[in-house]
Order: C-alpha cells, then sequence, then structure tokens
C-alpha cells in the first residue's frame, strides 16, 4: 500500500510534466494540419495530434487507476478496444519479427466500460508476450481473439508460443511489484493493474497454459444484452 501511494504521487508529478509538452503537440499538429496544402503531411500531421492527445488519456487514466478513481463506464466494442491495442503495439511486433494473428467475433462485441483502460489490459498482454518471445528462436507468434461465451459474456484472449509461466510462480503473477523480466524491463505493476481494471469492470482475468507451450491471458466481461447479442451474432453467422 505505501508502495502504492508513493508511485499515485509520483505519477502525478509526472501526469503534470507530460501534458505540457504533449499540448504544445497537438496544439502544432493542429496548425500543421490547417495550414498545409499538402494531403500527405495533413494525414501524417492528424496522425501525431491523435496519438500525442491518446497519450494524455493514457497519462490521465493511468493516474486514475493508481488512485483507484473509477471511470464513467460507457458502450464499448470490445472489437474496437483490441484493434486500438494492436496499433498501439505494431512496431514492437514488426521490428522483432513476431506475427501477430487476430480472430474478431462478428459484429459489436459491446459491454459497459472504460476503452482506455481496457485497451490497457489488452496492450500489457500483448506487450508482455513480445518480451517471453524476445528470449527465443524460430517461429515466434500471437494469437488474439474477441468472442462471446456460451453464457453470454464478452471475452477476448491474448496467447504466444513463448516458453510460458513456471509453475512454481503461477500463483504470483498478478501481484503487485512481482516480475520475472530482467531490471529496467518490467515494473511488475501491469498485470496487477489489468485484473484491479477487469474487477472494476464486474469481469474475470485468468492465465492458462497452452498445451503446445506459451502462455495464455483470457478476460470476461458481461456484455450488453448478454444472450440476446450472442444469438444475434450466431444468426449473422449462419446467414
Amino acid at each position: 500500500n505505501e508502495k502504492m501511494a508513493a508511485m499515485g504521487s509520483l505519477l502525478a508529478g509526472v501526469s503534470h510534466e507530460l501534458n505540457n509538452p504533449l499540448a504544445v503537440v497537438v496544439a502544432q499538429s493542429t496548425l500543421l494540419h490547417e495550414f498545409s496544402s499538402d494531403p500527405q503531411t495533413k494525414a501524417r500531421a492528424e496522425k501525431v495530434r491523435a496519438a500525442a492527445e491518446r497519450c494524455g488519456r493514457i497519462v490521465k487514466s493511468f493516474l486514475g487507476m493508481v488512485r483507484l478513481h473509477q471511470a464513467t463506464p460507457v458502450e464499448t466494442d470490445i472489437n474496437q478496444v483490441v484493434r486500438s491495442a494492436l496499433e498501439v503495439t505494431a512496431y514492437g511486433a514488426r521490428s522483432t519479427g513476431i506475427s501477430v494473428d487476430v480472430e474478431f467475433a462478428d459484429g459489436s462485441v459491446l459491454v459497459s466500460g472504460d476503452a482506455d483502460h481496457l485497451t490497457q489490459v489488452v496492450a500489457n498482454f500483448l506487450v508482455n508476450s513480445q518480451h517471453a518471445l524476445a528470449a527465443i528462436q524460430g517461429d515466434r507468434r500471437i494469437k488474439v481473439r474477441t468472442f462471446r461465451t456460451k453464457s453470454g459474456l464478452a471475452a477476448f484472449s491474448v496467447e504466444d508460443n513463448g516458453p510460458g509461466i513456471p509453475a512454481s510462480i503461477r500463483e504470483r503473477i498478478f501481484e503487485s511489484y512481482f516480475t520475472t523480466k530482467p531490471a529496467g524491463v518490467g515494473t511488475g505493476i501491469g498485470l496487477s493493474i489489468s485484473r484491479s481494471i477487469v474487477e472494476r469492470h464486474n469481469g474475470k482475468i485468468w492465465f492458462e497454459e497452452v498445451s503446445t507451450g506459451g502462455a495464455r491471458f483470457v478476460v470476461e466481461l458481461p456484455m450488453i444484452g448478454g444472450s440476446a447479442q450472442a444469438d444475434a451474432a450466431t444468426q449473422a453467422h449462419g446467414a
């Protein structure tokens, strides 16, 4: 608790320092987009602005999570959440030669929640998989999936074909500040915060061992419409 309180105080200062330069990036990219006559430059300026605004939201939401502020839930599509996380982590996968296979559920998979918080959960899973695969040779794969459960829940999973998680430490992986990563690579709070986010969305999060090796993390969340949404998707798929 003392460590989390200290982290909250630290992030309050960090968020203030980051928001100032981010505001400059947003303003300058907006001006570039407005006054540039080159369509390609306009498109790039818009991407810079969108990325800077997202950085600002992440700083704000991360601070809110550490301070345990309750986010205002809105209708959120899990498919879009996963797409956003894949976009954020795409460079890391491409630069290390990791292939990412994605399987989306048909239509929209709607939950009541905070899109930025849930995106951080998926992004954390993806980054952890990338780190796990960095140490192995040969084919390296990450599989991301969104789906609806038979009981009417929204779900997503991220798995990799890395070395997996030793049985001796599996019970501790969601503890704050527990990490198996080298110094300078991990902080040990990613999975702990992910669990906090999922639980505040009235969901469940767990780890599964993959039969062929590797690790799979799964999240289930209450789905808006529940079984009705699942039935509609099933009929559309059958059609």
